[in-house]
């Protein structure tokens, strides 16, 4: 992968991660939120004076995650000589990208969130809560349907699979369409 795609994808999910940390209402003051806070605060700060939050959504945050994919590309165009362009195909593609960022993002807290719960004793450690914090309004929803069974919880796999399925089978259907 090219280091500044890597770059950006790094910002994408940095945002991610703040938006969801709040969408989440995760501890502010746990040091990982704190963190996060602060390191995003400078770009998300002036934003939210033109965006503001919409009850529990930083629409900043959404926005600057959109803005690091949109521009990856046309950075890499610049970068080869080719020129800075950005056109309706770009901004297609940046959304695909968007919802690819989205999925693989819930995916990896995912996926961190169960071997942690393999691996860590104390429910409260920080990474834990937080991680505990983004995927409960995805597993939540499950839980109605299939409660815990004998102290297993099948909601994460069923969230798993279905940010599968849809990476799998929709997007690329989706990708068909617009032609990319």
């Amino acid at each position: 992968m090219n280091p500044i795609a890597l770059v950006f994808d790094a910002i994408t999910y940095l945002f991610l991660l703040r938006f969801a940390l709040q969408a989440a209402q995760a501890d502010f003051f746990n040091p990982i939120s704190q963190w996060v806070i602060r390191l995003t605060k400078p770009l998300i700060k002036p934003l939210n004076a033109i965006l503001p939050d919409t009850q529990r959504f930083n629409t900043a945050a959404l926005l600057l995650a959109f803005l690091a994919q949109l521009l990856v590309y046309p950075t890499l165009m610049a970068i080869n000589g080719s020129g800075f362009e950005l056109d309706q195909r770009m901004i297609a593609a940046a959304s695909i990208g968007f919802l690819y960022a989205v999925l693989n993002f819930y995916f990896i807290i995912a996926i961190v969130f169960a071997l942690m719960s393999w691996v860590v004793r104390d429910p409260n450690h920080p990474v834990f809560n937080l991680l505990n914090a983004i995927l409960a309004p995805l597993m939540r929803p499950i839980q109605a349907i299939i409660p815990p069974m004998g102290g297993l919880d099948f909601s994460l796999i069923v969230v798993l699979f279905a940010i599968s399925a849809i990476k799998n089978n929709v997007l690329p259907v989706l990708i068909a369409q617009l032609g990319l």
